[in-house]
This record gives C-alpha cells, structure tokens and sequence, in this order.
C-alpha cells in the first residue's frame, strides 16, 4: 500500500488551497483535503517552492528571516498538528546540521537533502530516484549541475584530441626528414583534421550523453 502523499503525487502533503500550482491534476475530488498532481516531479517543485518562499517572503515568529531548520519546519509542520521538533530533528540529521545552524535553501545540496528527508519523514519511505528529485527542483528554479563525465571517458576523449595536438607538432618539428612527403601534405592535413573533429565529437557526445541519463 502506497502513502496518501505518493498517490497524490503529493510527497510532501501539501494542502489544498486557493493556490493553482503548476501540474496539478484537472480532478482534484479524489482527496478532499491535499492537493493531487499529475506526476511527482510537480509535487516535488511544489515541496521546493514552498521552501523558497519561506525564505525570500516570510519570517518567523521573532521576525527575522526563515533561514534554519528549526524555523523552515515550524511553519512547515506547526507543532499543533505536528511533532515538529522531531521533524527538524530528522531533517538535521539529514544534513549532518543543527537545526538552528543558518542555511541557505538555493543551495543545492541543502535543497536536494532536505526536499528528500521531508519526503522520507512525511511518507515513512522516500521512493524517487535522484533524477525525478533533480526534475522538480529545476521546475522549481534551483540549478541543478550537470553530472561530470566519468573519469575513464573525459580521459579518452582527452587523449585523442592530444595524440592529434603531438601529431601536428611532430610533422612540423621534423619538416627536414618528412620532406619527401610534400606531395602529400594535403593529404595529410585532411587526415589531421578528420582525427582533430573525432576527437571533438567524442567529447561532445560523452557529454550530451550524461546530461539525457541525468534527466531522465
């Protein structure tokens, strides 16, 4: 049995209210109390966005800024409803923080981590994959870096256009014994620059190719 928050596509429980969020579902009858989205890459960015605002538009209850744990979960989860110092609890465990340390929620990582452990903590279980959470923080407006070619592939693809580089450095270092091949100059220089725009397109291809698995 999934969690009501997962069958809404919700994670996070969010509420219903006035509020029209990006993605959610035509029908919302099926709950009358949360809101349903169509994919959970939306109730994700809602997760995030909400956060977001706690820190740019709203403040705690002394007035200044939404900007710890404690301060982001008390008006998430109020305690009158909620067993809010156990949930700042958790999310600091999370982020290996305590729950009155400063953060700043349009860090990644700060966001990435505490998106997931309110997940984890609102459903008991935390069921998606980096690249479904990566989705709704890049709706949300978080930027998200791209992954780094592995090292074997950024070393192959590093090695070819060098081995052109030392190729072209060898002909002209030793243009007195080549001589003999100056009719074939041209030729040569095509066959440089083939192996020059291999090199290129491997590199190029490795990196479009991490970028559609970070997505998907």
């Amino acid at each position: 049995m999934t969690t009501r928050g997962l069958r809404n596509n919700n994670p996070g429980n969010i509420e219903r209210n006035a509020t029209r969020w990006q993605g959610m579902s035509a029908i919302q009858s099926d709950d009358k109390r949360f809101v349903q989205f169509d994919h959970a890459k939306w109730g994700i960015r809602a997760i995030a966005r909400i956060l977001i605002t706690y820190q740019d538009k709203r403040r705690a209850k002394d007035g200044s800024p939404i900007d710890t744990i404690q301060e982001i979960i008390n008006r998430w989860a109020p305690p009158f409803e909620n067993p809010t110092d156990a949930y700042a609890a958790h999310i600091a465990i999370v982020l290996s923080s305590g729950v009155n340390d400063y953060i700043d929620i349009y860090e990644y990582d700060i966001m990435f981590n505490i998106v997931k452990a309110i997940i984890h903590f609102e459903n008991g279980v935390q069921p998606y994959d980096d690249a479904t959470i990566n989705q709704g923080l890049r709706l949300a407006g978080i930027d998200v870096p791209v992954k780094p070619l592995s090292k074997s592939r950024t070393i192959k693809a590093a090695s070819t256009a060098s081995a052109t580089t030392s190729l072209t450095i060898l002909l002209e270092g030793f243009g007195e014994i080549i001589e003999p091949l100056a009719p074939y100059v041209d030729s040569i220089q095509y066959v440089l620059l083939a192996v020059t725009m291999i090199g290129i397109g491997i590199t190029v291809w490795a990196r479009i190719d991490d970028a559609n698995k970070e997505n998907r």
